[in-house]
């Protein structure tokens, strides 16, 4: 919603009603002992003769108590401006540095900034102990994968150098974070996704250690179980990143859920060239597969 009032302010900018406009020659001052509608919005009521809503009285001005912009953005003078918030609303992630979306850049990777943290005796998605795992929160601030990478670049750059995740920290409301959950969107290809899948769990080794890829589905379902338990018994969400709750962890949620069906379908997708190289034609591979779908 800023970011809408900014660009309405612009717009009336280039329409010539800024904060600083002279008054112009011959138009007075409204009296300071004016009724109490005789104030920024009583001059949107039109009382010379045939002034329109919305418009000022010839030869009124606002009081040195008001500005013209005051007046410019009062209801009876937005009509037609309403649809730029609503514009903005249609994006449910806007990247913190350019302040665009998947709407306006479809084809450009966004991901949410998380903190995750090692976790010993994490507790198995369907119950039980697995002995290591991982658990992420988020303040679910978005941004594009170049931007950070951008972004990343410039503290680097800087006559104070910052880390990469320090950084990172001020574009994510203060918040602590060492990871990036990446969000495919209908027209991100899927190599992108991959690629920033990988860096997801490079990061996360920086925290741990390396895991083995047959591990990384048991250990994202495992980081779903956990985050499913702090909404259940109600665990702080913020109490090692000091930022984020409920409302930002549920929208996350998903998305961690989307990595894991990633692992799926490369754990699956392994098992296929697993059997296609063990002697397995691969179109005999996929009569299997089908002859086991029409059986279950």
């Amino acid at each position: 919603m800023q970011k809408a009032m900014e660009r309405r302010e612009k717009m009336l900018r280039e329409m010539g009603l800024t904060r600083l406009s002279p008054i112009p020659p011959g138009v007075s001052y409204a009296s300071p002992s004016a009724s109490p509608g005789s104030g920024a919005t009583g001059f949107l009521s039109g009382t010379s003769p045939g002034a329109s809503p919305g418009m000022m009285p010839v030869g009124s001005w606002p009081s040195p108590g008001h500005d013209i912009l005051t007046v410019a953005v009062s209801p009876g003078s937005m009509a037609g401006f309403e649809d730029i918030a609503d514009e903005e609303d249609d994006d449910p992630l806007v990247c913190r540095v350019c302040r665009e979306g998947y709407r306006l850049r479809p084809r450009e990777l966004m991901g949410v900034y998380c903190f995750c943290k090692r976790v010993d005796g994490a507790q198995a998605a369907g119950g039980g102990s697995t002995g290591v795992g991982y658990s992420s929160v988020s303040h679910f601030n978005a941004i594009h994968f170049a931007c950070h990478n951008a972004a990343r670049r410039a503290d680097i750059a800087l006559r104070t150098p910052k880390r990469e995740w320090e950084g990172a920290a001020l574009r994510n409301s203060e918040t602590l974070c060492n990871n990036l959950l990446p969000i495919l969107g209908a027209r991100v290809s899927e190599a992108a996704f991959a690629q920033a899948a990988e860096n997801w769990w490079e990061y996360l080794s920086a925290v741990g250690r390396p895991e083995p890829t047959s591990a990384r589905l048991r250990l994202v379902l495992g980081d779903v179980a956990m985050l499913l338990g702090r909404f259940a018994t109600g665990a702080s969400f913020s109490a090692d990143c000091h930022g984020g709750g409920r409302e930002s962890n549920m929208r996350a949620l998903p998305f961690l859920l989307q990595l894991a069906a990633h692992e799926l379908v490369r754990n699956q997708s392994s098992a296929a060239s697993s059997s296609v190289g063990a002697g397995m034609p691969l179109s005999a591979y996929h009569a299997a597969e089908a002859k086991a779908s029409l059986e279950a």
